[in-house]
């Protein structure tokens, strides 16, 4: 398990392009000079010990061990040893809803964006608890089962996309029902399922399902992203929008938020329904709500150990500078007798 102790650090990578761009107006004005002097043609005759191309080396070298110290300064860190830890936590699992109606930007940039935000916010915010992540639309399919690692889990969000989903549709019931199966439903933790989404076009079982879950102590939240005036469905081609979705006559479909039915299925769930207007305070609000239920003994792998490898970067980075040392912007007599020049 890799880590980095020193994570401001990675601040100091932006410092590199301007260097670069730095380095390109030194090298322009440089040309300009001797430009200047003499035609560009002849300037290898007038000065034979002195190839342009070294500065270029010399730059490339520097930079990149300069980027080494940097990574050496954030200081990575390797996990030598798993142990058994006892955390307090309940298990959520997060329904995102996949849809194509979930591409309208009636909020920005996205539907899908937004609600991705907010997950990652959530995940913030949880403290010990478990979470695992299914999405749906036509059909549900689990994306990643219940893990107390977040770092995985944020890895698993950003590759989902309306593109996933090969049956369109918005299976609330199936991705709850969904959820209950990935729980561990013996071993005594409280437990939760967030549903996100439009609500719109939702199959009719969503209020059992959620009704289901209710009685097996399984607390149903929903969050509605999108607005109730709505939006066009974009049809999206590789990132890029080529057209909106249509009926049967032509005409671009509008895609609206269902409050209404997300409420209901809160409501059958004895959880909450909150609208994703505010990702930041939403995520807290949720949180809030998760913390009203009571925490259980959970066992979760860690890693324990960490052993410092900043001297591997450091060993690049003055690799990289003995070069640049070494690498002369002119040609020299002892450097021919050593034969590093023709």
């Amino acid at each position: 398990m890799l880590i980095w102790e020193h994570t401001w650090a990675f601040y100091l990578l932006a410092l590199l392009p301007l260097l670069g761009l730095g380095y390109l107006w030194g090298h322009f004005r440089r040309r300009q000079r001797l430009h200047a002097f003499a035609d560009p043609h002849i300037i290898p005759v007038l000065a034979p010990e002195m190839p342009l191309h070294k500065y270029g080396i010399k730059f490339l070298l520097f930079i990149i061990s300069l980027a080494c110290i940097i990574l050496a300064m954030a200081n990575p860190q390797m996990g030598s040893k798993l142990e058994e830890v006892t955390r307090k936590g309940i298990e959520v699992m997060v329904a995102l809803d996949v849809s194509r109606s979930m591409n309208a930007t009636d909020v920005g940039p996205s539907r899908l964006e937004k609600s991705k935000y907010f997950v990652e916010k959530l995940l913030g915010e949880l403290q010990g608890d478990q979470v695992g992540l299914i999405v749906f639309a036509g059909n549900a399919y689990v994306q990643m089962p219940i893990t107390s690692d977040y770092a995985a889990a944020s890895l698993f969000l950003e590759s989902v996309s309306t593109d996933i989903a090969p049956r369109q549709g918005t299976a609330i019931g199936e991705s709850i029902r969904l959820a209950l199966e990935s729980m561990d439903m013996e071993n005594g933790t409280n437990k939760a399922i967030l549903v996100v989404s439009d609500g719109e076009n939702h199959e009719g079982d969503a209020i059992e399902a959620a009704t289901e879950a209710a009685n097996l102590g399984v607390r149903v939240y929903c969050v509605g992203v999108g607005t109730t005036k709505g939006g066009p469905v974009p049809l999206l081609s590789n990132g890029d929008r080529y057209d909106y979705q249509r009926d049967k006559e032509g005409s671009i479909i509008t895609s609206r938020l269902d409050p209404a039915m997300l409420a209901q299925v809160a409501e059958a769930g004895k959880g909450a329904y909150m609208g994703l207007d505010n990702t930041r305070e939403t995520a807290q609000l949720i949180n809030e709500e998760l913390l009203k239920l009571e925490k259980s003994d959970m066992e979760t792998q860690v890693f324990t150990d960490y052993e410092d490898q900043f001297q591997v970067f450091m060993a690049i980075a003055l690799a990289l500078l003995l070069a640049d040392w070494l690498t002369v912007p002119r040609k020299n007599k002892w450097l021919r007798k050593l034969k590093l020049y023709e």
